[in-house]
């Protein structure tokens, strides 16, 4: 997939709203105005109801989960000996159609899971966030963070509900949350 910046963080927590998809009974990804006919985007997510050039991706984010590709005019397929078939892991790069209800893909990329995804671990990201819930048995927080909300795993100390931090760290896709390397009080 193409390098840019902010990648998993737009990929899978971009805001927007849900309607439902002509081609599935499936509530399906429609952007906010403001991305609509956006391009250069890469979205992340498991196949579902696949068509031979077009599918539903069920992403992980918490909020919108689904979204509406169309892959026929995809110039480059990462198959990795895989077939289009519902389960398998993906990532497409490409644009948001004008009116927010789809996704043209430019470029697809099969993996049979989110862990074994190239490039799809390890990438580091730092978000500005408010501390939403803690749950310190856990060790996990709700936060809500520059580009929407995000369950965190942390290492234990001591944090607040409110308080505002600047948390880094790894999205882990398995699980749908991040992974926070370091949290900074700002």
């Amino acid at each position: 997939m193409k390098p840019i910046a902010g990648l998993l963080a737009t990929a899978i927590l971009a805001t927007g709203t849900l309607f439902a998809s002509s081609a599935s009974a499936q509530p399906v990804y429609r952007v906010d105005r403001d991305d609509a006919g956006k391009c250069h985007v890469s979205v992340y997510g498991t196949i579902q109801n696949p068509h031979s050039s077009e599918f539903t991706l069920h992403t992980l984010r918490q909020d919108y989960r689904y979204i509406h590709v169309f892959t026929s005019g995809a110039t480059r397929v990462n198959s990795n000996g895989l077939s289009l078939q519902e389960g398998r892991f993906a990532g497409v790069y490409g644009c948001y159609s004008a009116d927010g209800r789809s996704f043209h893909a430019e470029e697809v990329t099969l993996s049979p899971n989110a862990q074994s995804y190239p490039g799809y671990q390890g990438q580091s990201v730092t978000l500005n966030a408010t501390i939403v819930q803690i749950h310190p048995s856990e060790r996990r927080m709700l936060l809500n963070t520059n580009v929407g909300y995000v369950w965190a795993n942390y290492s234990p100390g001591r944090y607040f509900q409110g308080e505002r931090v600047r948390v880094t760290g790894t999205f882990d896709a398995a699980h749908s949350t991040f992974n926070a390397t370091s949290i900074v009080r700002v």
